[in-house]
Parts: C-alpha cells; structure tokens; sequence
C-alpha cells in the first residue's frame, strides 16, 4: 500500500484526457460541457467539480468501475486524486514501507478544530478497547470532522497509519467494497472479489480504517466490516453513520451537540464550545468581530436556537458581515432560508442547513417520510 503523489483534479483531468487522446475541446463536447469548464478545471481555478459534472466528465473520459466512481469521489474532493490513478491502471499496492504511518486520505483542514476534546479522547479510548467504533449523530453534528482529528491523533498507533475511504459519493451499494479498495490503493485481483482483495491484503496490516458517511450504505458497510475484521486481526475500523452497523463488537457513540453556555457571565458564555466555534468563524468572515457586553449575550441565545449544531452555527457565523448578530437572532426563525451561505468547496449537503434535513429525509423509508411530514406540522 505504498502512498503515491496525489495530484490536485487539475492535473488529474490533464492526465486523464492525455491517455484518452482527446483535446480540450473534445473532451467538453463528450461530456456536454462548455471549453471554458473544462479550461477551468484544468488550470486549478475550481478545485473541485459539480457531482453532475464528474460524472458527465467520467463518461466522457470511458471511465469504468471501479475507477469511475473513485474519479467522481476526487472530483468532488472528497479521496485523493492519486487513488484514481490506482483503480485506473490496477497498480500494485505492495507492502507499505517503514514511512507508511500517518493520516491517509484526508483533505486538510482549512479552519481551526473547536472544542470536542471529551469526544476525541472518549473515541480514542474506544479504539483501544475495541476493533470497531460507530460514530453516530444527525447531519451537521461534525461527525466527519470529529473521525478526521481521532485518526490524526491515534494514527501513530499503527504501523500503516490511518486511511479514509469516504462513502458519500457511492450511489450503488455493489460499488462500496471496490470504493474503500481504491481508497487504500489496493488493486482488483484475478479471481477474487474486491472485498476479498482487501481482506487479503489488510490481513497483513496494522491500520486504522475510517470509513465516513455510511449512513446510505449500512447494510453493505456492515457486511463489508464484518468481513474485515473477521480475517484482519490488526485492522481496526472507525465508522461515521447517521445509524449504527450493527456488527457484532460494534461500539457506539452518539455525538451530540456542541456545550452550550449556562446562565452566568459573560466570561462563562464566552467559555461554552458552542459560542467559541461561532466566533472562531464569525472572525473569519468578519475580522473586526468581537464578542463584548452586547455580542455575548445575543450568540449565546442564538446558538441555543441553533441547538448547538456545528453546521448551523457555522452557517450563521458566515452571515455575520453582511448581517450581524442582532440580525441574525431576529431571522433565525426562517432558519432554512437564512442559513445557505456554506462552503461552496463542500459537500452539497453541507452548503446549507436545508441541504443537511433533505439528505436525512432521503435516507427515510417512505412510511417514515409520512411520520416525518405528519410531526413537522407541529412547531418545535
């Protein structure tokens, strides 16, 4: 499982229509995009792709699986560009050197990690007792965010390190097994299933295995745990799900919200982790904001009505340029049309707070869409 450069998409989609032959210009007719997108893509000036684009631009490409799906996976920004390269020309993972340890994977941090020390230090040690920890939670809680600074802490601790496979991207539960393969740069082997591949290759590994956002793929990521740990004694996996797997020696820990601050003073409001990652990011969009005598109080009521969601507070921290605290607390009631100012290299999901409850509604069976509708009628 040697770590290999990861090129950004840019060079990635220039060494993709390079071994497909095809201009620029033909490859934006293939996929039914116009020159200048893929003029863009090309030159770095979006770092990341519309689902709808990689996949257009994975056809366009005569991309098959697994490597199609991994390439809408990178595309998106969500594995690294050089596990495509992998899926693409079958290339042999070997042993990892003695180098081999570390994070895997992840795409680095752009902003500071607030608070969450009791639940790190909690997984952590649930990683020491155990082989496999399901973190659960709704949309938003930052359960991603949580697994990416476990793995980094914890990583040490295995001789291959800690690698992500994220699992948000797959739509076909068949394509999952393949997913997580590309994802730790382990080859398709004649006569045996991706899943087997893994199971023979990570047999002979100590790692950490994070696989993130399982939620719409439980049955098979179970299934696909289950097997794992089964026949890789020193593999230990750390899951993100809005529900648990359910494997057998599944422990589980439902993150809730951020702490939100008691009734007291100031000094105290200003402690609480809830208020701290507001104005992390509210200084962020907002350089001259600060919390005083007339801030404090109005976002310590406002993350109460944001539940102490990192996602929420997040969202509104970004409006406070335009917006300022006052106003916010006065818009919040009309939270799904304020909140929508997300990251706009993130998940789709993650650009607004109505995105995030559309996600969780999809993954409802239709009886429970019908509870769903029939309870929202009722005020919170």
């Amino acid at each position: 499982m040697a770590e290999q450069a990861t090129p950004e998409l840019a060079g990635l989609l220039r060494q993709l229509r390079a071994e497909a032959q095809l201009t620029q210009q033909e490859l934006a007719k293939a996929a039914g995009l116009s020159p200048r997108a893929v003029s863009d893509l090309e030159r770095g000036i979006h770092r990341t792709a519309r689902q709808d684009t990689a996949i257009q631009l994975a056809g366009a490409l005569g991309l098959a699986e697994p490597a199609r799906s991994v390439f809408v996976a990178a595309a998106r920004g969500r594995i690294g560009a050089g596990q495509v390269l992998a899926a693409r020309r079958g290339q042999a993972p070997g042993e990892p050197p003695a180098s081999a340890g570390g994070v895997h994977g992840f795409v680095p941090a752009l902003t500071s990690f607030v608070g969450r020390a009791g639940p790190v230090r909690e997984v952590a040690g649930l990683l020491d007792r155990g082989r496999l920890v399901t973190v659960t939670g709704p949309g938003g809680a930052g359960k991603t965010r949580l697994a990416g600074q476990v793995a980094t802490q914890v990583a040490g601790r295995f001789a291959d390190g800690a690698w992500l496979a994220e699992l948000a991207p797959v739509r076909d539960p068949a394509l999952v097994p393949a997913v997580v393969a590309a994802a730790l740069g382990v080859r398709e082997q004649p006569g045996l299933s991706a899943a087997g591949a893994l199971a023979r290759v990570l047999a002979r590994q100590q790692l950490l295995l994070v696989l993130d956002n399982c939620e719409h793929m439980a049955d098979v990521a179970a299934e696909l745990c289950a097997g794992l740990l089964a026949a890789c004694d020193d593999v230990r996996v750390l899951a993100t799900s809005r529900e648990p797997l359910r494997v057998a020696g599944e422990a589980r820990y439902r993150l809730g919200p951020l702490a939100l601050p008691d009734p007291g003073g100031l000094a105290e409001a200003a402690r609480a982790e809830a208020v701290a990652l507001f104005t992390d990011r509210a200084r962020s969009a907002d350089a001259r904001f600060a919390l005083d005598g007339e801030t404090t109080p109005a976002v310590a009521r406002l993350v109460a009505r944001l539940d102490g969601l990192p996602l929420a507070i997040e969202l509104a921290a970004a409006r406070v340029e335009s917006l300022g605290v006052t106003q916010l607390l006065d818009r919040i009631d009309d939270r799904f049309a304020l909140l929508t100012e997300g990251d706009r290299g993130a998940p789709d999901r993650q650009r607004s707070l109505a995105a995030t409850v559309e996600w969780s509604y999809r993954l409802l069976e239709e009886r429970e869409r019908r509870v769903f509708r029939a309870l929202s009628v009722f005020p919170a």
